[in-house]
């Protein structure tokens, strides 16, 4: 996990993602020249931090890139598999990013059934992030009393503004279930 590891900033996961961009942009076939701008990193960041958030990973990306009938479009997913990979690898050979710190909660969460006879109650206005349900289904598993709060008609669209909760709804009582 992440226990004796520092927490990277957002300043630090810039200078690593500076250095990713920098050792990899020789490779780059779409990413090249925007790689010079000055905003690139901020938006790669944001794009990695999503990336994170729904358990993407490189070889992901590197899967898709191929099979894409879009030429640019696989250039443009080889060229972030690319990225993130040597970000990753930068972020493996220091400090925790605050992105890759629920990841490490859920693996102590596995590791230490901390919410074992404990009553636990979450209330979020949307679906959760793979990270979370992830985290909630551990706490499910613990045999701990979970009770979550989303937002949503049950009565209404299923595909229309609550979807997402909809949706989280329906996979946590199968967790639950299961």
């Amino acid at each position: 996990g992440g226990r004796n590891r520092r927490l990277l900033t957002d300043g630090g996961a810039r200078i690593l993602l500076s250095g990713a961009v920098e050792a990899t942009r020789p490779h780059l076939r779409h990413y090249q020249n925007a790689a010079l701008k000055p905003d690139f990193i901020e938006q790669l960041k944001r794009q990695f931090d999503e990336f994170s958030a729904q358990c993407v990973d490189p070889d992901d990306l590197r899967r898709l890139c191929g099979d894409l009938p879009d030429a640019e479009l696989g250039d443009k997913l080889c060229d972030l598999s690319l990225l993130y990979a040597a970000y990753l690898a930068r972020i493996g050979e220091g400090a925790l990013c605050a992105q890759f710190a629920l990841d490490a909660a859920v693996e102590l969460l596995w590791e230490h059934n901390i919410f074992d006879r404990t009553d636990v109650f979450i209330t979020h206005f949307k679906g959760f992030t793979p990270q979370e349900l992830s985290a909630v289904e551990r706490m499910l598993a613990s045999g701990s009393e979970v009770t979550v709060s989303l937002l949503a008609d049950p009565f209404g669209d299923a595909e229309g503004v609550f979807s997402a909760a909809l949706h989280t709804a329906e996979r946590l009582r199968q967790s639950a279930d299961g």
